[in-house]
């Protein structure tokens, strides 16, 4: 029954002081502090401007799909070129070309 009291606890957010240390308590305040002034001070999007939003995100990941395809259907034909005889991580090199797998960024999927 202790146990399911403590957990209780938990998942309500209220903690005994005893169970952290110090300095997780100053972290669990200021925590605490941030969240309430952002819940004072963000206003809610409308379900209008969020479609707006995530329409916008769509057609920007759309394009980014399609510059990034051209932009590698170049470079591929610049190697297919019987005088090309570097690989294509040299051509990028040299062209200054960073790809999204080099940065580690991934486009995020339609559904995002």
């Amino acid at each position: 029954k202790q146990w399911y009291q403590r957990r209780v606890a938990i998942t309500a957010g209220d903690l005994p002081p005893n169970c952290l240390s110090a300095e997780l308590n100053k972290q669990l305040e200021r925590g605490k502090e941030k969240l309430a002034s952002l819940k004072t001070t963000c206003k809610d999007i409308s379900p209008e401007d969020k479609k707006k939003i995530n329409q916008e995100h769509q057609k920007v990941v759309r394009e980014w799909r399609k510059r990034k395809r051209m932009c590698m259907d170049v470079v591929n034909a610049i190697l297919e070129n019987e005088g090309c005889t570097q690989s294509k991580k040299e051509l990028l090199e040299e062209m200054g070309i960073d790809t999204d797998e080099d940065m580690g960024v991934n486009i995020p999927t339609d559904g995002a």
